[in-house]
Formats: C-alpha cells, structure tokens, sequence
C-alpha cells in the first residue's frame, strides 16, 4: 500500500503536467491562430471591396457593402448617409431609422471644419474640442446606434457618413479595429461618391452599364477643372481614354490671379478600376492642396495616401507643377511623366525639360527623390506635356509615336492656338495608329502670348 501511495505523485505528476502543457499549447496555437487570422483580414476587406462590381447598381452596392462590413466587424446596427442634391446628409441604408443632417446646421458646420474622419462616441464624449456640439453629437450617435462614425469628405465638404454600432459580442473596437477604418477611409470615399454622383436610377436602366458608369465617373471627374484664363497664356488640354475607361487626368487649380496649381498624370491600372482611382487620388489632391503649402510636402502626402489607402500595386506618373504668370515661370516636381517639353523661341526648338523623379506609390519615403525645378517662360514658348500613352502608341507596323513625332506634330502648329495644336498632334497620333487606340493619351499645351504694352 505504501509502495502504491507513492507511486501516485511518481506517475500523476508527469501525466498532469503532460495534460497541463497540451491544454496551453492548444489554447496558444488557437490564441496564435485568431491573432494571425486578425492581422490579415485588414487585407481581406480591402480586397473584397475592391471586387464589388460597381456596374451592377445601387441596390446590389448597397447590399454587398453591408453585408461585407457585418461580416468583418462583427456589428449589430449599420447607417449609411449620402449627401442629396439640396446638401442635406440622408440616410440611404439602415438597420434601423432613417435620419437627415441638414448643412448648415451646428453639427454639420462642426464637424467640416474639425476635419475629423474617424471619430467614436467615447471621443465625441469627452474631447474638449467637441464639447460645443457634444450634445448634438451624442444625439446622432443615439439616432444611428452607432459606436464610430466614419465622415467621407470631398475636399472640406463633407459628402457620406458611415455608422457601425456595437459589436455583438458587446466588446470594444480595438486600435487594429481603428488602423483598419482608417486604411480603408479610400475604398470608402469611393462608395460614397458613387452613390452621390454616380449611381442614378437613369443608369441602372441603361443596357451596357459598366460604359455608362464609367462614362459618369470621367464626366464628373474631368469637369471639375478651373479653367486657365489669364491674358497672358493661352492653354489647352485633352484626355481620350480607353472604351471611355482609365486613369489618366489634368486638373487645374486657380490660387490668385496670377497662379495656378496643376498635375497632370496616369494612375496604374486599366477600366473601371483605374477610372475609381483616378477619381480619389484627384479629390485627395485638391484636399491636400487646401492644407499644405510646401511643394514637395503635397507630393509626399500624395504618395503616402496611394501606398496606405489606394489597392497594392497602385503607382502614379504624373507631373506637379505652379504657373506663376506674373514673373512668366513655372515650379515643377517631375514624378514620372516621360516627356516635359519646352519650345524655346530663342533657339526655335523643342527642348526637354523632364527633371528628375520618381514613380509615386512605390516607396515609402520618396522625399529624396523630389526635385523641384524651376523654368522661365518668356513671350512665344510653349510648354507641353504628355502621359506614356501618347509617346509608346504604335502603328500597324510596330512603330512608336515616339518623342520625334510628337514635337514635328507641335512644330507645325506653332502658330496656331494651343486648342488647335493639342487637337491636331491628338489627330496625328490617331492617324499613326489607325485609329487603334491601346492605352489612354492625355497631352497639355500652354503658349505664352506677347505681352500688349499699355
């Protein structure tokens, strides 16, 4: 009996601890596995919502984007708000009540001005810098049953607000929960500006819908450009796009009188896709620009928000620049645009100007690679700028448009209104390739006139 007793804690302490260490591996290995399974569905959102097909309408983006959002984070009640045509904020999806945020009210005005994206109820509770709208806010917050508010803006307007209630569970949102929101904050804009702009009961009816969709989102896109209208230039732009798909965009900003801001480029993709991208990396810019007043600074805050927000792989080509007509110069950062060209009226020649640059979206810090440069533009020059498309067009026989033809194409039309000389080497290329058009073109001519003496 003795020899037994003690023969117990000899065989049960190994087999205790056997059963002790199998339970805390298989709690670490399931413990391991939701954490890996946590890191990676930030991926899988994203991914997932890039792939909802915008062409299929309204009601199927509507549906797919809650059920997408429930299903990742876990939440009871889901609000989607849309600006209408009178600027009020209306629901357009809800788990429960509808509600209406009318601009120009309180809240409305508050939050436009705070510039907050990102804002859950226990902030908006005990933030000072709230503490003005606070009841208003918690109101809101009631009326939605909604733990986060995410507000979609276009430029300082807000034009969408998404609400994600509590979670099922009743546990809290986590700081990945936050990272997630706010790496998505590009995918989001994109909903919220189709359902604004976009996606219209005359669209749903029309037989080839991803052409008129997209024709909608260049239209809407491509319109949005402050004209340059100064006495002392004369400039002109033009954008063909695949099957009325693409990437490629100019947009012009008048700053004063005298100046503007521009940014002319190819954002990596091809269709639909690339049509959505070129459309938030646009609205983010003219965001940026309302902030930051350092050149260089714009352009990393452009290529930080196609490496965090846009889908992986995305990369952008394009050319930044100033006008400034009263000393008759122009500031530019070359990102990758393959021909700046400059027509000297000292030299009657075409020279290139590119500088040097780097591919925005591929690194993460591209300050060392931003050069600014600067060029003078006397009476007679002209300036032109084109995207890849233009330059790597080919004929029947394999030939490339090539640089040597786009500058006899302009030389020919010197005298000529720069319309005229965009809408002519546009004519040029076309006939080059037969009328094939494989990539999109876009090209930008500015001419400076004589300055009349008083």
């Amino acid at each position: 009996m003795g020899r037994f007793s003690v023969a117990i804690p000899i065989i049960g302490t190994p087999l205790i601890f056997g059963i002790a260490f199998g339970s805390a591996r298989s709690f670490a290995e399931r413990r391991l596995e939701r954490l890996g399974s946590r890191r990676e569905y930030r991926e899988e959102l994203e991914s997932a919502l890039a792939h909802i097909d915008l062409a299929e309408g309204r009601d199927y983006v509507l549906g797919e984007l809650e059920k997408l959002l429930t299903a990742t984070f876990d939440f009871r009640d889901f609000a989607l708000l849309i600006e209408d045509e009178r600027g009020v904020l209306r629901t357009v999806r809800s788990s429960g009540g509808g509600i209406g945020l009318e601009r120009g009210a309180k809240l409305q005005e508050h939050i436009e001005r705070s510039g907050v994206t990102v804002l859950v109820r226990s902030e908006a509770q005990a933030e000072a810098t709230h503490e003005a709208v606070r009841a208003e806010f918690l109101e809101l917050y009631d009326a939605l049953k909604s733990e986060v508010l995410i507000f979609i803006r276009e430029g300082r307007r807000v034009i969408g607000a998404f609400s994600f209630g509590a979670r099922k569970t009743g546990g809290d949102y986590k700081e990945y929960d936050y990272e997630t929101f706010r790496s998505i904050y590009g995918k989001l804009f994109v909903f919220a500006y189709y359902l604004k702009n976009v996606a219209r009961e005359s669209i749903l009816y029309t037989v080839d819908r991803e052409l008129a969709l997209s024709d909608q989102v260049v239209r809407f896109a491509l319109e949005k450009v402050d004209s340059v209208d100064h006495p002392a230039v004369d400039a002109a732009w033009a954008t063909h796009s695949t099957r009325s798909l693409g990437g490629d965009f100019v947009d012009f900003v008048r700053l004063s009188r005298d100046r503007w801001f521009f940014v002319l480029g190819d954002v990596s993709g091809k269709g639909l896709s690339a049509s959505m991208n070129m459309l938030i990396l646009k609205s983010m810019i003219r965001t940026f620009l309302r902030v930051e007043r350092d050149f260089s600074g714009l352009v990393q805050r452009v290529n930080a928000f196609i490496k965090d927000n846009l889908p992986r792989g995305t990369f952008f080509a394009g050319l930044f620049g100033y006008f400034d007509l009263a000393s008759g110069s122009i500031y530019y950062l070359n990102c990758g645009i393959p021909a700046l060209l400059l027509y000297s009226p000292s030299f009657d020649s075409f020279v290139e100007v590119q500088g040097e640059g780097k591919v925005l979206g591929f690194v993460r810090d591209v300050s060392p690679f931003l050069k600014p440069r600067k060029l003078a533009l006397p009476s007679g020059s002209v300036i032109m700028a084109v995207t890849d498309g233009v330059l790597d067009s080919e004929s029947l026989r394999g030939d490339r448009f090539g640089k040597d033809r786009l500058v006899r194409s302009a030389r020919e039309r010197l005298t000529e209104s720069a319309r005229q000389m965009v809408d002519g080497v546009v004519e040029d290329l076309l006939v080059f390739t037969d009328h094939k058009q494989e990539d999109d073109i876009t090209l930008f001519a500015m001419k400076m006139l004589e300055r009349r003496s008083k």
